[in-house]
């Protein structure tokens, strides 16, 4: 093989790590087409993509593994953590959960799961994610400054956006909104 752009250097670490360590290196930092056409992916026949230990599967939690809760859409993970009967220490942890996928579902994201990759999330949704976070936090007296929170928003959806944005200002927190949108 002749590599164009592949250089080690085995006189900086006193030995030759060998090829496969430095392209793994290489691909950590950034996708190398002449790498690439030697890599394949495919579902780990083990975890068959959980991407957790098959040993830590076999728990359960009301009848899920922790995969299987993680795979549920917003609104169905909402609804069984809703209707589940549970001990106290459970009961609050699951109001805390419930409130926010609340939030979220009535942001339109109910679809979403909990494993859905970050890069698979539109940057509007993202930053609708930060600010469900923000907006369930105790934190008093900050500025958030908002970059068109309602791209990408049904009417009913922003409606929603702006009385979660008034939950932030009645904390005691200043809210600043760049909108194009002069219906929002």
């Amino acid at each position: 093989l002749r590599w164009e752009g592949l250089k080690a250097k085995p006189r900086e670490e006193g030995f030759y790590k060998g090829m496969l360590p430095i392209m793994n290196d290489i691909l950590k930092r950034d996708r190398n087409t002449n790498i690439l056409r030697f890599v394949s992916s495919s579902v780990c026949p083990a975890c068959k993509g959980a991407r957790i230990k098959p040993e830590h599967l076999k728990y359960t939690w009301k009848g899920l593994n922790f995969q299987e809760w993680m795979e549920l859409p917003l609104k169905d993970l909402y609804d069984r953590l809703k209707n589940l009967d549970m001990e106290n220490g459970e009961q609050v942890l699951a109001n805390k959960i419930c409130g926010q996928l609340f939030d979220l579902i009535r942001l339109g994201m109910q679809e979403y799961r909990l494993s859905t990759p970050s890069t698979d999330i539109s940057s509007g949704d993202a930053q609708r994610i930060k600010l469900i976070r923000q907006v369930n936090s105790s934190l008093q007296g900050i500025l958030y400054v908002f970059d068109e929170p309602s791209i990408g928003l049904a009417e009913d959806h922003q409606h929603y956006l702006r009385y979660i944005l008034n939950r932030l200002i009645n904390r005691g927190n200043t809210v600043m909104v760049v909108e194009h949108d002069l219906n929002f």
